[in-house]
């Protein structure tokens, strides 16, 4: 597993620019779930953006992307990384990012609401609040049961998503709350300085 940091733009000091603030990038429509957790695919979005996503935010919502073709350049606050196929982007509410894909990229991106997955991990698993709440950026091995143990519970999620049924939010926001813990789980395969640093 690695997670290179491609390089570290200066800090602004402030936010004085504005950083856009979504729902979803490009517009601030709901996210979906009755507002509580979206599912999408990269090219279902960026090729719209010509594979460039610009810095902004989400106020109150985590993202959870997983690109499983292709390569790019994921900005989390002032930490750019080189991401290369597998590859996973975990941006808790409120952390400005951007992405640069190459074209033809391919790829998940989960968001859901931060403050109930917040809720639940208190009461079942009161660690993965860490999870939740740190950024993190990592290029995966090809195959083995990390990476493989992640798309199925993706694929679930959209299962979930798509599927608009009673219970939609509660198996939703399970499932999200199962792939967290898969990802918790990379961080004991992980040595402390691989996971991204602020400046």
């Amino acid at each position: 597993i690695s997670c290179m940091p491609a390089h570290r733009s200066p800090s602004s000091g402030s936010r004085a620019r504005r950083i856009p603030n979504y729902a979803m990038y490009g517009d601030n429509a709901p996210a979906g779930g009755s507002n509580m957790f979206n599912f999408e695919w990269i090219p279902e979005r960026s090729p719209l953006y010509d594979w460039k996503i610009d810095p902004h935010e989400h106020q109150s919502l985590i993202q959870i992307l997983m690109m499983t073709k292709g390569e790019g350049d994921a900005l989390l606050e002032h930490a750019h990384w080189s991401l290369r196929a597998p590859a996973l982007v975990v941006v808790p509410a409120g952390n400005v990012h951007g992405f640069d894909f190459a074209p033809r990229v391919d790829g998940v991106v989960v968001t859901a609401a931060q403050k109930p997955l917040e809720a639940m991990a208190q009461i079942v698993m009161p660690e993965l609040l860490n999870t939740l709440r740190k950024p993190l950026a990592i290029n995966l091995p090809e195959h083995g049961r990390t990476t493989d143990g992640l798309m199925p519970v993706f694929l679930s999620i959209e299962r979930e998503w798509r599927l608009a049924a009673a219970g939609q939010v509660a198996a939703g926001l399970s499932l999200i709350t199962s792939l967290l813990v898969q990802i918790a789980r990379l961080n004991e395969t992980l040595e402390p300085a691989a996971w991204p640093m602020h400046s």
